[in-house]
């Protein structure tokens, strides 16, 4: 199966200095309209606010940079460890479904002994009372039932356990699409994995996520709209918490990473402000002209 990457690359990364609120003014307004660009250059000094040199104990923090990984699983694991939507694994449904019934049917083969054996004894004068009474059941040498009973414990727990753990994995989500496309991307964007490594993604039916979301909705959708038309380095500001921000430094993610670390309701108030500025913003610009 062919994916079409998304380009995972470099670019400077930070926003506590005055000279990447510059980088920012300059080099994503200049795709903009000419009254974008104003707008532009008056939001993004506004977010990006320099910061302290001197932070305190508290504000100190350390987290493990995609950036700073090398190559292959060590990225990779760092890529998806930094957001929950990336969180996606194989189940091993068939593989699981293979052990639940070699078990079941070890389990049943065993239950069909002791149902034999009891019947046997139940017919033997010698040892119908066998059925009656444990202890003395117990005391025969060897005691045929007590070590089926025994053994079929053992693989009764063996299979409760699989039975157990396999509901919980089939209780969890599958991925969307987006999300799943997303780590395909960045699996295939490292060129550094080898085929079979590689081919987990692909397995379409056989993946769960700790992420229930499901495809984007609208709220996202809109602020998708001004993502794409307005840069990366405000949006990113407005929908990615700091500490995410810090991990994600200096790599350039799919659309999906920047604007999916928050919930919804958090990209919608962050959207809404910011289409509020923006109105505002068209609405003097308006009055200007007529004048």
């Amino acid at each position: 199966m062919t994916y079409t990457p998304q380009d995972l690359d470099l670019e400077s990364g930070g926003c506590s200095t005055d000279h990447s609120v510059k980088t920012a003014t300059t080099s994503e307004a200049r795709h903009l309209p000419a009254p974008l660009q104003q707008l532009w250059s008056r939001l993004v000094p506004l977010f990006m606010r320099k910061e302290s040199h001197q932070k305190r104990p508290g504000e100190i923090f350390k987290v493990r940079k995609i950036k700073d990984e090398p190559h292959g699983w060590p990225k990779l694991s760092a890529v998806i460890d930094s957001d929950t939507n990336f969180m996606i694994y194989r189940r091993f449904g068939w593989t699981r479904t293979r052990l639940l019934t070699y078990h079941q049917d070890v389990v049943r083969e065993m239950e069909d002994m002791l149902g034999k054996l009891d019947r046997n004894d139940f017919a033997d004068e010698r040892y119908n009372g066998a059925i009656c009474w444990r202890a003395g059941d117990d005391a025969r040498d060897p005691s045929p039932r007590k070590a089926l009973l025994e053994n079929l414990t053992k693989h009764l727990q063996i299979y409760d356990d699989l039975l157990l753990r396999s509901h919980k994995i089939y209780l969890l989500d599958s991925p969307s699409a987006h999300n799943r496309e997303s780590v395909a991307n960045a699996i295939f964007n490292d060129a550094q994995f080898a085929e079979e490594d590689a081919s987990y993604i692909e397995q379409v039916d056989d993946l769960v996520t700790f992420c229930a979301e499901k495809e984007a909705t609208w709220v996202h959708r809109i602020a998708q709209f001004f993502f794409k038309e307005t840069g990366r380095r405000l949006p990113r500001y407005l929908f990615r918490s700091k500490i995410h921000t810090m991990k994600t430094e200096g790599v350039l993610e799919t659309d999906l990473i920047d604007l999916f670390s928050k919930t919804a309701h958090e990209v919608f108030a962050a959207t809404a402000g910011y289409c509020a500025v923006l109105v505002v913003f068209t609405a003097q610009n308006t009055a200007e002209n007529n004048h």
